[in-house]
């Protein structure tokens, strides 16, 4: 019976040696849940505080900073040119800055390159800033992982006051009664 025990004890130090020697040479994959915070908690991070500043020029060489355009209501844009609401946004945009004239400053961030931007600009009759290259500013500071468009709307003090991620855009078609309401809140101390 000694000699039995004595066998299996022997196999099982040499088979707990086998998997320590097999385990040193292997490579094990460890995998992360992809993490994305959710719109609302970063729609609540933004809120109530003013955001990133920003110096940029925009597709005619004009230099924007967000640091100006203090008391104006300023509605910062995000889109890309592959978007089909984006550019129906366009002309809801365009009346809004018509008729707010300098009480408003709409800043459109673009992802594609300057040239690319300007010649969209130009297609699609826009009457407002548009910046280039948009998405290393969307990356670092303004919740790209909220999609396109977002919008970020500034009271006259520069202080988010109100943050819309793509889901807040079904139907172009009421993007202008959106944007008037958004711009009376914001208006209405």
């Amino acid at each position: 019976m000694k000699n039995l025990l004595l066998i299996i004890l022997c196999f099982c130090s040499m088979s707990i040696l086998a998997q320590i020697s097999e385990s040193e040479d292997a490579i094990f994959q460890v995998e992360f849940e992809q993490f994305k915070p959710s719109n609302q908690d970063q729609i609540r991070e933004f809120e109530g505080k003013a955001p990133m500043q920003f110096l940029a020029p925009d597709v005619n060489g004009e230099e924007q900073f967000l640091g100006n355009f203090k008391g104006k209501t300023v509605f910062v844009y995000f889109f890309n040119q592959q978007c089909g609401i984006c550019k129906e946004q366009v002309s809801a945009f365009n009346l809004m800055q018509e008729e707010k004239g300098n009480d408003l400053k709409i800043i459109a961030i673009g992802d594609g390159s300057k040239e690319e931007l300007k010649t969209y600009q130009e297609t699609h009759g826009i009457n407002y800033s548009v910046l280039y290259n948009g998405k290393m500013l969307g990356e670092a500071a303004y919740g790209i992982e909220m999609g396109y468009p977002r919008l970020f709307v500034l009271d006259d003090e520069g202080i988010a006051r109100h943050v819309l991620p793509e889901e807040a855009f079904v139907e172009a078609s009421k993007t202008y009664l959106m944007l008037e309401n958004l711009y009376k809140l914001v208006n209405s101390k």
